[in-house]
């Protein structure tokens, strides 16, 4: 045989060997790519590694990598001969920003002439993780909270100092809630207080928490600036010689509003009472009541606000029993969650039983919570 012979018949042999070693990669490839669908419908190509357990599903992708998806997202896994009669995926299908967080994959796009240099690395996560992201704490969620849009109120911290007929010092909790619905007639408002005394009795120095009040107040407008008040009261401060006072008032009343930074409230109404003082007195009991209301709000800053009420109760049969609470206060919000508010209170009642009246008032500071 001549030496052309032979080198024709070695080539043929060698580009034999050649084809024969890739048809064989190739089916071996092949024979091991699977089709894996996951809950969102998205689908995915490659092979799956022995490493694969009862929860987690191990994907090797010619593109993505190394993939380790949890088999709660996975639905379905079949061969490529399975899914012949399929729509034709592209493998390594991207999936929706919904299920990054729980199939662990941090994907970084490549130019087309590096991606074939190294598979995106990934960091598996724990079951632990991944619950983790999949659920914000409550601690998030209680910080993340916002109220309505429709609400607004505070919630307020600080320390009294008393004078007049009763000296003391004491620390105060108080709230205040407001609901005024956009293009609604109705306004709703809950306000409360509670304080935590040290008084003086009988040279000694007494702790005590008899002094708390609430408040609830609906309004609905009526005709132009006008609106009707019903009013739900009450209060207990023992010091001052009041068991228990529970006031029910329906009123009338105008809202004057000349700017958005001033608003001014005036009213008036009537209603019952029941009255328990710690005498034994013919106030005792249920009595009709006559009142008088004033509200001034002022807003010279955006931050800082002027506020002033006036509230007037008094027998209209027996005019010698009234009382009555003034108050003003400075408030300066530095944020929209804090602030800062100084006030004064007077607070004077010219019958408690037994002709006994007690005129106290105090200085106030006090953090403020906003929400």
């Amino acid at each position: 045989m001549s030496s052309v012979s032979k080198r024709l018949q070695y080539r043929i042999l060698k580009s034999g060997c050649l084809i024969f070693g890739i048809a064989v990669c190739l089916t071996v490839s092949h024979g091991a790519q699977k089709m894996i669908t996951l809950e969102s419908g998205e689908r995915l190509l490659g092979e799956v590694l022995p490493e694969s357990d009862e929860t987690t599903l191990v994907l090797q992708s010619n593109l993505l990598g190394t993939l380790r998806l949890p088999r709660a997202v996975v639905t379905g896994e079949k061969s490529l001969e399975q899914e012949a009669g399929d729509a034709p995926v592209s493998e390594g299908a991207a999936l929706p920003a919904a299920e990054t967080a729980k199939t662990e994959v941090a994907v970084s796009p490549q130019p087309m002439e590096e991606k074939h240099k190294a598979s995106t690395q990934v960091i598996p996560l724990s079951d632990e993780e991944i619950a983790l992201m999949l659920d914000e704490s409550l601690i998030d969620k209680l910080l993340n909270w916002k109220s309505p849009e429709d609400w607004s109120g505070n919630l307020r911290f600080g320390l009294d100092l008393s004078y007049g007929d009763s000296q003391w010092s004491e620390l105060n909790t108080r709230g205040n809630l407001v609901i005024d619905p956009k293009n609604s007639p109705n306004y709703y408002r809950f306000t409360g207080s509670h304080t935590y005394r040290t008084t003086e009795r009988n040279g000694e120095s007494v702790k005590s928490i008899d002094r708390y009040d609430g408040n609830f107040t609906y309004r609905r407008d009526t005709l132009g600036p006008f609106f009707l008040q019903n009013s739900l009261g009450a209060r207990v401060d023992q010091v001052r010689g009041i068991d228990h006072e529970i006031q029910e008032l329906v009123g009338l009343g105008i809202r004057y509003e000349p700017s958005e930074r001033l608003v001014l409230v005036v009213g008036a109404g009537g209603g019952v009472e029941y009255f328990d003082p710690n005498f034994e007195d013919t106030r005792s009991g249920l009595n009709p009541v006559a009142n008088f209301f004033q509200e001034l709000t002022w807003r010279p800053f955006k931050r800082a606000s002027l506020a002033q009420e006036f509230n007037y109760f008094v027998n209209p049969s027996l005019t010698e029993q009234f009382n009555y609470v003034f108050s003003a206060s400075f408030r300066y919000r530095f944020t929209d969650l804090l602030g800062f508010e100084i006030s004064v209170e007077r607070n004077f009642d010219n019958d408690v039983g037994n002709g006994n009246f007690r005129d106290d008032s105090r200085w106030r500071n006090a953090l403020i919570v906003y929400f």
